[in-house]
């Protein structure tokens, strides 16, 4: 009886530490996860809005630039920028490529970033960036920042995944690792929630106790556990249970 006390205490003790370690872990993951949801959410409103992902060069026959929705095209020397496409009305943007990278720039940066380019034919584009413009060939334009931008949300992206697993491997740990291994520690489930220094004695034999390694002499009957409660809970005047 002596060895198995010893055991639990030890189990006890390791499974305090590591769940110690765990919570400042948590902290520090929860964070940082908190800092790069913000910026992939500021990244995605910004690539989506701003028509910078491709443009004119020095060697370009025309004047503008390509995003996700908006487009920008100088029609005149000495003329403004005439610009067109708008979220609402889905027909004002150049193509169906165009559309669809839009969607999928809101849900999944990398499926947006590849189907983007496949829209690069349009005759649009190629009064900018010259009739070699063709899928997936910018021509004579070249690659801006919102482009860009869209690329590191998909690294983005991949930290919070890496964050999400490394949080869930370590929580894993917390759980028993085998069949009728004692069920030690504050997050093995709701009634292990606190350390064992903090459960009042009256439920210890219930909450502890393994009836494969540790057999059971007598349970209590309903009056016995109640005086017991009540007497416990004299001791212990004002601890919440």
């Amino acid at each position: 009886m002596s060895t198995t006390m010893n055991s639990r205490t030890v189990v006890d003790k390791t499974t305090e530490s590591y769940y110690i370690s765990y919570r400042r872990n948590l902290l520090a993951v929860g964070v940082m996860w908190a800092i790069f949801v913000v910026c992939l959410a500021i990244i995605n409103v910004v690539v989506v809005a701003q028509p910078q992902w491709i443009g004119d060069t020095s060697s370009s026959p025309g004047v503008g630039f390509f995003g996700l929705i908006r487009y920008c095209q100088l029609y005149q020397t000495g003329t403004n920028l005439v610009c067109d496409g708008r979220l609402d009305d889905f027909s004002t943007i150049l193509n169906d490529a165009f559309r669809a990278a839009t969607v999928m720039s809101g849900l999944f940066s990398l499926l947006g970033c590849v189907i983007y380019p496949s829209g690069w034919d349009h005759a649009k584009v190629r009064s900018v960036c010259g009739s070699n413009a063709d899928k997936f060939n910018p021509g004579s334009c070249g690659i801006r920042w919102a482009f860009i931008l869209a690329i590191l949300s998909i690294f983005d992206s991949l930290v919070l995944a890496i964050l999400a697993f490394v949080l869930g491997s370590r929580f894993a740990k917390l759980r028993p690792l085998a069949t009728g291994t004692p069920s030690a520690g504050p997050m093995n489930g709701d009634k292990h929630s606190r350390p064992q220094s903090e459960v009042n004695s009256a439920y210890a034999d219930d909450l502890y106790h393994n009836p494969a390694t540790t057999p059971r002499v007598a349970t209590l009957g309903p009056a016995n556990f109640w005086r017991r409660f009540h007497r416990h809970q004299l001791q212990h005047c004002g601890q919440v249970y």
